[in-house]
């Protein structure tokens, strides 16, 4: 059986919670933070032999550099099967668009809706990764033993073949690996289905060793 989870936006998916700030007589509106990527949680070992299905739904509050600052639950049905710790520590990796104020980036929550369901769904929504290898980092980096990781965008064709790639962000860390994850991503291979657009992690150094194929 499979099990796979759905996160949701608006009526349909991640609730909106706009930030305001009062200037004199009128409202400026925050603009919201968007989500760049989002790799998914863990189906609960208790809820996936049980064929329970789930939903939670938490607090996310995204700093000026697009990280999950902070995150907490606030309802989960049904409890006591660990859909609320499986939530919250996918949501601590995700990264965000931070959210801006008259174009300067602030923090500002959101309200998120994770579904959870032990029936699958049909459809090929996003390509998913069925090939990858690590990148090649400059030699001097490599023997720094520091940390770095660049998210790539890709837009992958129906064969699974990325027809373009491009540098969606370099996380903080060490700069100047973005050719070498371009290059990287150009080589993966993805489901084959309907063409589409993914975002993915490529992490270099010590982390590579932890970012195994799925």
């Amino acid at each position: 059986m499979v099990k796979t989870v759905a996160v949701v936006c608006g009526s349909a998916g991640l609730a909106l919670l706009c930030g305001c700030a009062i200037q004199r007589d009128h409202v400026e509106v925050a603009s919201a933070p968007s989500v760049l990527y989002a790799p998914g949680p863990e189906y609960p070992e208790t809820a996936r032999v049980s064929g329970v299905s789930g939903q939670v739904f938490l607090r996310v509050t995204v700093d000026t550099l697009g990280q999950t600052a902070s995150a907490s639950v606030t309802a989960e049905t049904p409890a006591g099967y660990g859909f609320a710790e499986a939530a919250l520590e996918a949501v601590r990796n995700w990264v965000w668009e931070p959210g801006t104020l008259h174009g300067v980036p602030i923090n500002q929550g959101r309200q998120i809706e994770m579904r959870f369901s032990a029936h699958g769904r049909e459809g090929n929504w996003t390509p998913r990764i069925v090939h990858r290898t690590s990148p090649r980092a400059p030699e001097a980096f490599a023997a720094s033993k520091e940390r770095a990781e660049v998210l790539v965008r890709a837009e992958v064709n129906s064969e699974g073949k990325p027809l373009s790639v491009s540098v969606a962000r370099e996380l903080p860390g060490p700069r100047g690996l973005a050719e070498a994850a371009l290059d990287c991503v150009r080589g993966w291979r993805f489901s084959p289905g309907l063409p589409g657009t993914v975002i993915v992690l490529v992490p270099f150094g010590p982390k590579q060793a932890e970012d195994g194929a799925p």
